[in-house]
């Protein structure tokens, strides 16, 4: 037994090691990369489908953001770090720039990028509620 500022405390517990939920696996990592993708390449088509509408680029697209984020968690064992909020929001931008690159890639216009703004936007939005449900949650 190790004495600590709160009593005797087991050698295990009273070593500096790092917490258990900040040590995050390479295939957390792969895992959530490619929920991160296909959750932004889903979204970016809701709000093509969904055109200009904005009550879901301002509202549903945070709140899309914050539920992939929960998804993502979950798939991970609720583990944290910085590793992870930048994985799941840069995968989750990767995902949703998919749909609109491979446009601008088939017009060979980069003109049409300001038509894609609402997809734009909302993966903005979307990207910043995954970090921020990652990093407070």
């Amino acid at each position: 037994m190790v004495p600590g500022p709160a009593g005797m405390r087991c050698p295990d517990c009273a070593s500096l090691r790092a917490n258990h939920l900040y040590k995050v696996n390479p295939l957390h990592v792969i895992i959530q990369s490619v929920i991160g993708v296909a959750a932004g390449w889903i979204g970016a088509m809701i709000v093509t489908m969904a055109g200009f509408f904005f009550f879901f680029i301002f509202f549903g697209a945070a709140a899309y953001g914050a539920g992939v984020a929960e998804l993502m968690l979950k798939a991970i064992g609720r583990k944290h770090g910085r590793i992870v909020e930048v994985v799941g929001a840069a995968s989750l931008v990767a995902g949703g720039l998919v749909p609109v690159l491979f446009d601008l890639i088939l017009t060979h216009s980069f003109v049409m990028l300001f038509a894609h703004w609402a997809e734009l936007l909302a993966i903005g939005i979307a990207a910043s509620a995954c970090f921020g449900r990652l990093k407070y949650f």
